[in-house]
């Protein structure tokens, strides 16, 4: 089950409009694809989406990004996944 908070949708478009947005779970990817449909139905949020498949040992490595990792904020419920 999954459900949207309130205002969601505008708190994702305003970072869409100011950040590249990357969403990386450590979810399977038909579980995550399901509830990006609510997210982001259009495929306009995310500009790169990872996946369980893309963690390593679990983790979240995230030099694998390719970003500068001092310009990367991480919203997580999980700090072990780093």
């Amino acid at each position: 089950y999954v459900a949207k908070r309130p205002c969601v949708d505008d708190f994702l478009q305003l970072i869409v409009a100011n950040f590249e947005v990357v969403l990386w779970t450590a979810s399977p990817q038909p579980y995550a694809e399901a509830a990006l449909g609510l997210l982001d139905p259009e495929g306009q949020i995310f500009a790169h989406r990872l996946y369980r498949q893309h963690c390593v040992g679990g983790v979240k490595d995230l030099s694998r990004l390719g970003r500068d990792l001092s310009m990367v904020v991480v919203v997580d419920d999980q700090i072990s996944n780093f």
